[in-house]
């Protein structure tokens, strides 16, 4: 099967926003012939050196600048919106930070030289191929639209409440119009897929898990650093945000009162002003971007996923700490869409005051961390494999490709 990929971001696996598809890749390659095209953030960090030309033809990635400013991000998008490409558009993208001229003009060129068989598109780059008529899997894994609405609700001040409701409106007319037109949509977890289905009943939305490389994140016994803790996450991502300030504001203070000499490492790129002020609490590290996070993540005591908004998608990272035996406090919805079991293989408050009495006794019981550690290892070798999740993505680009006739797959994608 010859098959077209657009992604929001050059696969690597060091990142978690591309990590998922170039796991998948890896399977894949063995049964498609992927063409990738992807976007590839201007940045001098190392994580995009992987070769992927062994699992698929990478066409040269078109570069972006991410603005550092929420304020540069809207001027950058309100202008890329506001383009004539965009304007007269077939598919024209509303307030879509990843629409460029340059990736439409290559897609373009791509579907008028080239037959495919199916495309494999990321949520915010459906909107470039949602009228081509072919096969198409949009690669939703989480539903956007209920994220907004959370956040919404969340907002005590009107203007902040308007922003929100603005954007949950445009999101939910974005991921409507655009789900629609593909054969199916991808989420990560049933609970993503029921949300997708009660806002948009007539979604073919199915379900293919995350998994985790547990020969990549391995155990390391050596170089615990107690008393550590741990969060992991791409920290211009909104609920790991909202994980972190909700952690530092009403759960860490009551950790170090019971052990001062804890220290907390927040690893992730892109860390907004409000993240990076943390570290002016000595305790605190604020690291940005890292070439490669399991270091962190042995010499971590305890990892901490205090997730209280976003979607009930899978955390990929918390699959990691559990791949590297290492024991994991979260809030209900840390864990959502993965069949833990509390108290065995992982911990789970979601009251401030029991989430810190979790960690404390973690940190104070050695025979505890290593039996929560090793547990959730085991859960994971045994249930989480990206074999698996691209069998299942396989099956699902079958099954959509198969509903076209073969007559009209072979007709001009662009007519």
């Amino acid at each position: 099967m010859k098959i077209l990929t657009l992604w929001h971001d050059l696969p690597s696996p060091y990142t978690g926003s591309s990590l998922p598809l170039f796991n998948l890749l890896r399977y894949l390659a063995k049964e498609t012939n992927i063409t990738l095209l992807s976007f590839r953030e201007m940045t001098q960090e190392s994580r995009y050196t992987h070769d992927l030309g062994q699992y698929c033809e990478l066409i040269e990635p078109v570069g972006i600048t991410v603005p550092t400013s929420l304020a540069k991000q809207i001027f950058y998008t309100a202008r890329n919106t506001l383009s004539p490409q965009n304007l007269v558009s077939r598919n024209p993208s509303l307030f879509n930070f990843y629409y460029s001229a340059r990736m439409h003009a290559r897609i373009r060129d791509l579907l008028s030289t080239r037959e495919f068989d199916l495309i494999h598109a990321s949520g915010v780059m459906a909107h470039y191929v949602q009228a081509v008529r072919l096969p198409k899997v949009v690669h939703s894994y989480d539903c956007m639209t209920e994220m907004y609405r959370q956040k919404y609700l969340s907002m005590r001040s009107r203007a902040a409440q308007l922003f929100w409701w603005l954007q949950y409106l445009r999101m939910k007319r974005y991921e409507g119009n655009t789900f629609r037109k593909f054969d199916a949509c991808v989420v990560v977890s049933t609970r993503e897929q029921q949300t997708v289905q009660t806002y948009f009943p007539d979604v073919n939305a199915v379900v293919v898990p995350s998994g985790v490389d547990s020969e990549f994140f391995t155990p390391v016994r050596e170089g615990e650093e107690w008393p550590s803790l741990l969060f992991v996450g791409t920290m211009n991502y909104q609920p790991n945000i909202d994980a972190v300030i909700y952690f530092c504001s009403h759960i860490y203070e009551t950790i170090k009162k019971d052990v001062p000499e804890a220290r907390l490492y927040i690893v992730g790129r892109d860390p907004p002003k409000e993240i990076s002020r943390l570290s002016l609490d000595k305790s605190i590290s604020v690291t940005g971007y890292v070439e490669d996070v399991r270091p962190y993540l042995s010499r971590a005591s305890v990892v901490v996923a205090p997730f209280v908004s976003g979607t009930t998608g899978i955390k990929a990272k918390v699959l990691e700490a559990m791949a590297m035996a290492k024991p994991v406090v979260s809030t209900s919805m840390g864990v959502q869409g993965i069949d833990v079991s509390p108290n065995e293989n992982v911990l789970v408050a979601n009251d401030p005051e029991e989430f810190a009495t979790q960690v404390i006794e973690l940190l104070n019981n050695p025979e505890l961390r290593q039996r929560i550690g090793s547990n959730g290892r085991k859960f994971v070798v045994t249930t989480c494999s990206w074999e698996r999740a691209a069998e299942r993505l396989l099956q699902v680009f079958n099954e959509s490709r198969d509903k076209w006739p073969e007559r009209v797959r072979r007709q001009s994608a662009l007519s």
